[in-house]
């Protein structure tokens, strides 16, 4: 059975599914205590709540701040668990991280948040967190 029959019987289309919803990585962090630094998010995509990235460092472009005060650039660092389990290295660069498909798992403890100030500038305009 080709594709071409299935579309013109009116058959649902074949190929991956679409995930809708989720946001992308530091828009989702750079609101929390820490800047989220601590946080643990996943995947829209992963159906297990026991795969996560805990979140354990931060770089953000202070040159890319929008309108409403948010920042989308920057690097994100952190440790996989995959079911409840390590993997691979700790503290490594989160790939993806410009995707809009990320959800928080669990918020870091409140604590005091510092604001962005000049003092903590890195290379290229970024802010170690």
């Amino acid at each position: 059975v080709s594709r071409r029959f299935l579309k013109a019987m009116g058959a649902p289309r074949l190929g991956p599914r679409v995930f809708e919803g989720g946001k992308g990585l530091l828009d989702l962090l750079f609101p929390l205590s820490k800047y989220g630094v601590g946080a643990r998010v996943n995947r829209v995509t992963w159906a297990s709540s026991t795969s996560y990235w805990q979140i354990t460092k931060l770089k953000y472009n202070k040159r890319a701040v929008r309108e409403d005060g948010t920042i989308n650039r920057g690097k994100a660092w952190g440790t996989l668990y995959w079911n409840g389990e390590v993997r691979g290295k700790p503290d490594r660069r989160v790939p993806g991280h410009c995707k809009k498909r990320w959800q928080l798992l669990e918020a870091p403890p409140p604590a005091e948040r510092k604001p962005l100030a000049k003092g903590r500038l890195h290379r290229k305009y970024y802010v170690v967190v």
